[in-house]
């Protein structure tokens, strides 16, 4: 059950970025929250070219995850009582990882202070809620997406 949640957020954030990158904003209608796309669409049209196409993420490029934060939420409406949870998923990724691995290269446990890897580590910040209320049938969805580099380094 645990690999199958990690592997299908991995799947949502390689899918969802990579839209992003592409601006395809019309693929996540379903996807991320409408609150959210409006701020996102907001937030990336303020970025270049390269910035935006640096939004794009391979989920073999992710080497650690954790949940940050795991939310229960009720409505306080008597009449219908809504129930939600939230998950605030955050991933270190390092950009090329997949084909480093691939020429069975390890990167060293300290690569966040080398120069030659600084500016390919993100920290991605990805929140998905779900509505849990009897009788409904929902899917995840993202509410907040957040990417960042540990560095500050930009491009």
């Amino acid at each position: 059950m645990q690999n199958k949640l990690i592997n299908s957020n991995f799947q949502a954030v390689e899918y969802v970025s990579g839209c992003l990158s592409r601006g395809d904003f019309a693929a996540l209608e379903n996807l991320v929250t409408q609150d959210a796309l409006i701020e996102i669409k907001r937030n990336i049209s303020t970025f270049t070219l390269h910035q935006r196409q640096e939004l794009a993420l391979s989920k073999e490029d992710i080497y650690f995850c954790f949940p940050y934060e795991i939310g229960i939420m009720s409505s306080d409406n008597e009449k219908k009582e809504q129930r939600f949870v939230e998950i605030t998923m955050c991933y270190h990724v390092l950009q090329g990882l997949k084909q480093l691995n691939e020429q069975g290269i390890t990167p060293p446990l300290n690569m966040g202070i080398l120069p030659e890897y600084k500016h390919k580590l993100y920290i991605c910040n990805y929140r998905f809620i779900r509505e849990f209320t009897k009788g409904v049938a929902d899917q995840w969805t993202v509410n907040i997406v957040n990417h960042f580099r540990p560095s500050g380094h930009s491009s």
